[in-house]
């Protein structure tokens, strides 16, 4: 959406509002979709707006330029306001700051500094088992996983250190290029820069590319294919657009081939999807199977339990068969999947229910059961039971309990 609102604003004249009406709003919609991602976007085509900006002899249709930037900026930061003040509420404090403490550990993979060298744990009341169980979007205990103990983690690796312990995965950010996606779409590129009238501007926007890149490398996650293919997209549309004659027919091939890769990559997308939702779907008929009194603790990801399986816009959690689901992922602290697990366990968070010899029953594997159980050891002293229930194909219960 993003890269089709900058190819509307840079193909667009002054002939019509619409265009550019369209413009604001495609560059709007895609900040509620992803706000960083489109952004990511707006750097790319940042050279090649200045560039038709400048280029502009109407001063109405710098007039225009400046009224779509404006109206998509005015219209995405007010996005920001309204959702960060949803977000604000007394009910969503533990979430935002545990969330915003999470990140460098779950995204930017801190943990792995401490991993290397587990000695520098040695003032922490956290474990080499902790940061494994953080990194494995544990954090549901607020006795462990808090500010105090994670603070003094993110503030022990500077920055310098982290660049320096992450520039040998360049190799990850390497093997970017041969994904055939990017790699069609930066062939693209290369192709209508060969032919491109203004190659500086589209430079400077590959530099800009190149410059992501290697903050996303030196910040200690290179290699994440699904951040790329939007920008590149742009960088490629952007160069047909901004540098060539529009009635040159290298643009009329290029954006007919452009179209049929499009219509290919839909086609994949659409395969994949119909091939995960029939997994999603039989994974769903195995949970439905379960007991709809039981709570249901969902840690990994379970054919059929995603999250977007399990929050779907209006629907209740669970789905059709009203499962009661407590999920251990990016939302675990979210209100409303906290309020059913304390409806289950009559107030309790997940360890507390534990220690007090509540049974719970885990939609995951032993290999993560057996992380909470040296937790369990390591933190409280208990041994923790756990014993598989069921087994199918894309559902494996446990029941797990600190035996009385």
């Amino acid at each position: 959406l993003a890269v089709a609102g900058f190819a509307l604003a840079l193909s667009a004249g002054g002939e019509s509002k619409w265009p550019w009406i369209a413009a604001a709003l495609f560059l709007f919609t895609a900040s509620l979709i992803r706000l960083e991602e489109s952004l990511f976007v707006w750097v790319i085509a940042s050279p090649f707006c200045l560039l038709r900006f400048l280029k502009a002899r109407e001063r109405s249709l710098r007039l225009r330029w400046i009224a779509t930037l404006a109206a998509a900026l005015l219209a995405i930061g007010l996005g920001v306001v309204i959702n960060r003040a949803y977000y604000s509420g007394p009910q969503w404090q533990q979430f935002n700051q545990i969330n915003k403490l999470r990140h460098p550990f779950t995204d930017y993979g801190l943990g792995r500094y401490y991993l290397q060298d587990p000695t520098r744990l040695a003032q922490s009341k956290l474990s080499v088992n902790d940061l494994k169980m953080l990194g494995n979007w544990f954090y549901a205990d607020p006795n462990v996983y808090n500010a105090a103990n994670l603070e003094p983690l993110i503030k022990g690796v500077s920055l310098s250190e982290r660049v320096r312990l992450n520039l040998p995965r360049f190799h990850n950010t390497l093997d970017l290029f041969k994904n055939y996606e990017i790699a069609a779409l930066l062939g693209l590129f290369a192709f209508g820069f060969a032919l491109c009238t203004h190659r500086k501007t589209a430079l400077v926007a590959f530099l800009l590319l190149l410059a992501v890149m290697g903050v996303f490398l030196a910040l200690g996650r290179p290699g994440v294919v699904r951040v790329y293919p939007p920008a590149v997209a742009g960088l490629a549309v952007f160069t047909l657009i901004a540098c060539l004659p529009r009635r040159h027919v290298i643009v009329s091939a290029a954006s007919l081939l452009l179209l049929c890769a499009c219509a290919a990559w839909s086609f994949n997308i659409y395969a994949s999807h119909i091939g995960s939702q029939a997994k999603a779907e039989r994974g769903a008929r195995e949970a439905c199977m379960l007991p709809s009194d039981q709570l249901q603790v969902v840690w990994g990801v379970p054919a059929g339990l995603q999250e977007r399986y399990v929050y779907r816009p209006f629907s209740p959690p669970g789905g059709e068969c009203k499962l009661q689901l407590y999920v251990l992922g990016v939302l675990q602290l979210m209100p409303a999947n906290l309020e059913t697990l304390h409806h289950y366990t009559g107030g309790k968070d997940l360890v507390q229910a534990l220690l007090d010899h509540q049974p719970l029953y885990f939609l995951t594997d032993r290999g993560r059961l057996r992380t909470l159980a040296l937790y369990m050891q390591e933190h409280y002293g208990v041994h923790l039971q756990y014993t598989e229930l069921i087994s199918q194909k894309s559902v494996q219960q446990y029941r797990v309990q600190v035996p009385e």
